[in-house]
């Protein structure tokens, strides 16, 4: 079993160069078995450069990606609270 993501092992890490996106590609596996996966990244080119590379990997495995981006400088939370705002 992996060891769980702290606060404690964020900050080790980034006291060694890393940057938040390496810290999610090393943590995140995806399961053994390749299916279809959905990737809705915020607006921002940090969360379409991190959806990407996700992206590139689970497809490298075999995996079906879809990418599904936020609006330039949102995220879905927003676009939520936008939708919800009306209903």
């Amino acid at each position: 079993m992996p060891e769980a993501i702290t606060a404690r092992s964020i900050r080790s890490l980034c006291g060694r160069g890393w940057d938040l996106r390496d810290m999610v590609h090393a943590a995140l596996r995806l399961p053994p078995e390749a299916g279809r996966l959905t990737i809705a990244p915020d607006g921002d080119p940090a969360g379409r450069a991190a959806a990407q590379a996700l992206a590139e990997r689970a497809h490298a495995t075999g995996w079906a990606v879809s990418l599904l981006p936020a609006p330039e400088g949102r995220d879905w939370n927003d676009i939520l609270n936008l939708k919800g705002a009306r209903a």
